[in-house]
């Protein structure tokens, strides 16, 4: 009888974690799915895609919000960017911006490439490491869809990217710029060996890099530092005077203003270039990272020592999606 006690008490117990767990877990989930609704599918052509969509709070009745496109880098994941991965991530700010500012912010899923890690198909015909995905057709499809079934505005989308992910935020704006109104490429810049056309519509780019970024060099040229194949990317020089000519900014001397450097231990300082005057208003502007590596600045996100140690210093000046949303937030297409 005490040998049965023992096993039905135990089994009491075991069945109270097990309610306390689900609980637990199910509040946590309930909270995620307030503002952040994961795990979203779109079917693109043969392919079921997949997107975590963040929705801000308070939003009023008969208004149109903006939207910001947010794509993660080669190796990386929505649940990176949007922050569900529990690691480190500047994309993650975004959404507390859009709470704060009233906009949506969309992370999409990349898929497998030739090392089996997740990426985008951008315009580097040389990177065998990219997936052969046509992911241009997934943004527009993706677009057209949350237009119609939430309160967005089609003249304020907006693309950012960091690393692969900014290759593609280009493609993007070379290929769709109707359904943007602005770009923003973050540790990339574009394709030496492209396969994508020219730029033809003007529309407002904004570059950050790093000058002594280890795998997307500041000054051109072959990318990452592997066995695999990943293509050579252009200068900052270069992919800023071909977009100057893209928007018709005949003006080539910049504005140039200084981010303040409130931490300087952290080895880096930031520079911004800002061209304007081009059709249509469109303007391109360039965040020099002086000392900075291949990630993003941020003052709430800071990569760990190790990390630090791979992809280089990361600069503690500045947040990058408040500096990005500040550049997107009064453009609207065109």
């Amino acid at each position: 009888m005490g040998a049965n006690k023992a096993i039905y008490f135990a089994c009491l117990f075991l069945l109270a974690v097990i309610a306390i767990t689900a609980c637990h877990s199910g509040v946590k989930k309930a909270a995620i799915s307030q503002g952040l609704k994961i795990d979203q599918k779109i079917k693109v052509g043969s392919l079921t895609r997949e997107y975590d969509l963040f929705e801000p709070h308070g939003l009023s009745l008969g208004r149109k919000y903006p939207l910001v496109i947010s794509l993660h880098g080669h190796g990386g994941s929505k649940e990176y960017n949007s922050g569900t991965s529990g690691k480190k991530s500047p994309h993650k700010v975004f959404r507390d911006v859009g709470e704060r500012e009233k906009f949506f912010v969309v992370y999409p899923q990349g898929e497998k490439g030739g090392d089996g890690r997740r990426g985008w198909n951008e315009c580097r015909a040389d990177a065998k490491s990219n997936p052969d995905t046509d992911d241009t057709a997934f943004i527009s499809q993706l677009i057209d869809q949350l237009v119609r079934e939430y309160p967005i505005d089609p003249r304020r989308v907006y693309v950012v990217g960091t690393s692969n992910g900014g290759g593609m935020a280009v493609r993007l704006a070379i290929e769709i710029p109707d359904k943007l109104a602005a770009a923003a490429s973050i540790v990339f810049t574009g394709a030496v060996n492209s396969e994508c056309p020219k730029p033809k519509k003007p529309i407002s780019m904004l570059f950050m890099n790093g000058t002594e970024d280890p795998f997307a060099p500041y000054n051109g040229g072959k990318v990452g530092k592997d066995k695999f194949e990943r293509g050579t990317v252009l200068s900052v020089k270069q992919v800023i005077d071909l977009w100057l000519t893209t928007d018709g900014i005949k003006n080539k001397t910049p504005k140039v203003t200084q981010i303040p450097d409130r931490d300087p231990d952290d080895g880096t300082r930031v520079e911004v270039y800002s061209y304007s005057g081009g059709l249509q208003g469109t303007e391109v502007v360039h965040y020099k990272v002086i000392g900075g590596g291949h990630v993003e600045p941020s003052l709430k996100e800071r990569m760990g020592r190790l990390w630090i140690r791979i992809v280089g210093k990361q600069n503690d000046d500045m947040e990058t999606a408040e500096e990005v949303w500040k550049f997107f937030k009064n453009k609207v297409s065109i």
